[in-house]
């Protein structure tokens, strides 16, 4: 009898770990993959920053633009994060937009010389 309730006992156990391993591991590599695009997103807004102080002037933005895939790139490999071209090119844009939306509300008024002139 306590033969039959250990055997029975060892099924119900190995089934709660399979079920528990079936949802628990597809939720960690969930969280993993989220994590490295987040981690992702925070190396291509650094590197569009740096982009961005580094060629000084109009017309550069096919330059500034490979500049930062090939960094990128670079970046991802050495970290092992696995990201598609389109997902890349994605954060690069969204990196883009945030730095310009954030530069259009920093940007400081300076009153041109005839403006103040006329002020006195």
């Amino acid at each position: 009898m306590n033969e039959l309730l250990f055997n029975i006992l060892q099924v119900v156990l190995i089934s709660a770990v399979c079920a528990v391993l079936r949802y628990f591991i597809p939720y960690i590599t969930g969280q993993l993959r989220k994590h490295d695009y987040n981690f992702a997103a925070d190396i291509i807004e650094k590197i569009v920053r740096a982009a961005e102080q580094t060629f000084i002037g109009h017309g550069r933005g096919d330059e500034k633009f490979e500049w930062v895939v090939r960094m990128a790139k670079s970046q991802f490999d050495k970290y092992g994060i696995k990201i598609t071209d389109d997902q890349l090119i994605q954060l690069l844009e969204a990196a883009v937009q945030v730095m310009n939306e954030e530069l259009r509300y920093t940007e400081v008024y300076i009153p041109q010389e005839s403006e103040t002139e006329s002020e006195v």
